[in-house]
């Protein structure tokens, strides 16, 4: 659709709500409401304008604040700001005009709420979590027409000059927000379950409609134009009202509570959108380094909903990007939840970087940006264990490769951001023979089980109860080794104390109780006999063994702990 043909569109909008405004704000409005009319309608026609221009030049911040068509940008702001105006004029014409009775104090303050929930659903489409919407505004509408003939019949008769332009500005509110959404947005409006078909006059299938469909659309904004300008004149109306009490006390305060309302939702615009993930980014992240396109779009932070996880928890990863130049286009990000050097993907999410509230073409140098990722951990995933949360940005189908980053790097483009402890739920058992082994690394060896006897060619099968005080910063191994009756080493085992890169001392978080499972095979030549059995730990990859004291304090000799004697019988 070309622009002569949307700014036509706009001009024919604009001329038929003159043609309907303009004797309304001449028969009934005070001049002071007629100029809060005229100027609340220039700023409705110069948000749209800005609208036609910017978003036919390609994605940038402009036309991305520009855009009617989505939330928490200049238009939503706007809205929200004109909803709150009216729901702070009709509390005020509930509290302060004198003489109204107890009746049409409640429909004022009726009017109050309902504004109340209209801004704050304007600016966080509350509304997108309903799912028969449209039908519950409609017939939230249909109740509200209602109630307001009834009031006007039973309370305000005399008041022609306030529920004359009320009606019509709430009529505008409700066919734009409703039937106009559904039209350029292609969905059926259904009321109570059921169709209703009178909108489809105005469907582009229509024969007399020069409109084709796949160009609806791109007039999305009109609706929020006529939402804004049907705010408009309820809110005239209700400064209309304010403006006829004789000591005009409701209008005075109801400018000084306008200025508060314009800072504050400035303030909570700018806070929500840049200031508080930039300040959150600054005070409250791991830092991280991930940098794409030559370094103008990284991840510079990340935080983690706890320290340790369950299987069937979630886990919510907020990850903080910057871009140090303004980008042209959009870019998506995915998150999985990986063995450690596993090749599946145990879980995911995947989202468009800033939401499609605020892509990355939007974003301002400098400026810090949350991205919040809910991953579940499968109730089946194995545990205790540790497992890698990864991310990758993407383009088109396409993996954006790195330019730079301090993480492991998994694959193109994909890096680890942290190692995640999952630890199994429940109590743990006690150990069939108790101890009370301090490392002095700040970790404790609180119990252990080993079999009686074993078979050459079998399996020694132990078990170790672990518990930390402190994370620890450092791989550690662990050995086992069984000494023969003349005290020669009959068998050296060594493996991480969880076997493998199951669940390395690196990522063992504080409070930790975990049993770890060994099954060490035996040599088939083992000579049948009795045999000593002793562990220890040791860091890599300097071959340190770490020093360990029993449960009186005495140093462990040649820090090899023993752990008692198995025979290994013959066949």
């Amino acid at each position: 659709m070309s622009s002569s043909v949307i700014w036509s569109f706009l001009a024919g909008i604009i001329l038929i709500y003159t043609l309907f405004a303009a004797p309304l704000a001449l028969w009934f409005f005070r001049p002071p409401a007629r100029r809060v009319l005229i100027t609340l309608l220039g700023l409705a026609i110069a948000l749209a304008g800005m609208h036609i221009v910017f978003t036919r030049q390609g994605k940038s911040l402009w036309s991305w604040l520009f855009n009617l068509d989505i939330e928490f940008t200049a238009g939503a702001v706007y809205s929200s700001l004109q909803y709150t105006l009216i729901a702070l004029a009709a509390l005020l014409n509930a509290i302060v005009t004198p003489s109204l009775k107890i009746g049409q104090r409640l429909y004022w303050g009726l009017l109050s709420a309902l504004f109340t929930w209209l801004c704050l659903d304007e600016f966080l489409s509350l509304h997108e979590s309903f799912l028969h919407w449209r039908s519950a505004y409609a017939l939230g509408g249909l109740a509200l027409a209602a109630s307001s003939l009834a009031m006007f019949w039973f309370g305000f008769k005399d008041q022609v000059d306030l529920f004359v332009p009320l009606i019509v500005g709430l009529a505008m509110i409700g066919a734009a927000g409703v039937a106009l959404d559904a039209l350029t947005n292609d969905h059926p409006l259904i009321v109570a379950g059921m169709q209703v078909k009178w909108v489809n006059l105005l469907s582009c299938n229509a024969p007399y409609i020069p409109l084709e469909c796949r160009h609806m659309n791109q007039l999305g904004f009109v609706e929020e134009f006529l939402e804004m300008t049907g705010a408009a004149l309820v809110l005239a109306t209700f400064v209309n009202y304010l403006d006829t009490a004789p000591e005009k006390a409701g209008l005075r305060l109801f400018r000084c509570l306008s200025a508060g309302a314009v800072a504050a939702w400035l303030a909570i615009w700018i806070g929500k959108m840049w200031a508080v993930p930039t300040l959150d980014a600054a005070i409250g992240t791991e830092p991280i380094q991930v940098e794409y396109l030559d370094g103008r779009l990284a991840a510079t932070g990340y935080r983690i909903s706890g320290e340790v996880f369950n299987p069937g928890d979630d886990v919510m990863l907020t990850i903080f990007f910057r871009v140090k130049a303004p980008l042209r286009e959009d870019y998506r990000l995915s998150t999985h939840l990986m063995p450690r050097y596993g090749a599946d993907s145990l879980a995911q999410a995947d989202t468009e970087l800033g939401g499609w509230i605020y892509p990355t073409s939007a974003w301002i140098p400098g400026l810090s940006v949350r991205e919040r990722m809910l991953i579940h951990i499968p109730e089946d995933a194995p545990a205790p264990a540790s497992y890698w949360l990864t991310m990758r940005v993407w383009h088109e189908g396409q993996d954006v490769p790195l330019s730079g980053t301090d993480r492991f790097e998994v694959g193109p483009g994909t890096v680890v951001v942290i190692s995640l402890p999952v630890l199994p739920q429940g109590d743990i058992p006690d150990p069939p023979t108790a101890a009370g082994y301090r490392f002095s690394d700040g970790f404790w060896l609180t119990g252990y089980s080993i079999p009686r006897s074993v078979a050459p060619g079998g399996t020694l099968s132990l078990r170790f109860w672990w518990k930390t005080e402190a994370r620890i910063p450092f791989e550690i191994n662990q050995f086992v080794h069984l000494f023969d009756a003349k005290g020669q080493v009959a068998l050296t085992y060594d493996q991480a104390p969880f076997g493998g890169e199951r669940f390395p001392t690196v990522d063992w978080p504080a409070g930790m109780e975990a049993v770890a499972d060994w099954e060490i095979p035996l040599a088939a030549s083992l000579e049948p006999g009795t045999y000593d059995v002793y562990t220890g730990l040791y860091t890599l990859p300097n071959i340190q063994r770490r020093e360990v004291f029993d449960a009186q304090g005495q140093p462990v000799p040649d820090n090899a702990i023993y752990l008692g004697q198995i025979t290994v019988e013959a066949d």
